[in-house]
């Protein structure tokens, strides 16, 4: 059953080390937790597409939304957003991240599929 719509949220994690009102640890301080993390799975195999649709999916591939789906490219973020066109409506206002932007997206859901 389609969900109806897909929505789009910038992340950013503020760049000043002590920013008001936010806390967040810095990279050694993950190592030093006593509270485990959540559990997980990771896959060696197959493709992301074909995995869970409840599970939460992460690509690191390119500070562009789509990376090259408009020019010519062919991995993981391309396919995704030829496989799930409504994402490409993200590129219009969400074109670029910084080092320190992650952007979320909800609600995609897979039009076509593809071989090779």
């Amino acid at each position: 059953m389609p969900v109806i719509y897909v929505s789009f949220e910038r992340k950013v994690l503020p760049l000043d080390s002590r920013p008001l009102f936010i806390s967040y640890p810095d990279a050694d301080a993950w190592s030093k937790f006593a509270v485990p993390l959540c559990p997980f799975e990771a896959y060696s195999l197959g493709s992301i597409e074909d995995h869970s649709t409840d599970a939460l999916q992460v690509d690191f591939a390119n500070k562009y939304i789509g990376g090259g789906a408009l020019h010519r490219g062919c991995v993981q973020e391309e396919i995704r957003f030829m496989i799930n066109p409504e994402l490409i409506a993200g590129m219009l206002f969400l074109p670029s991240m910084a080092d320190n932007e992650a952007i979320e997206i909800v609600g995609a859901e897979r039009f076509s599929d593809y071989n090779g």
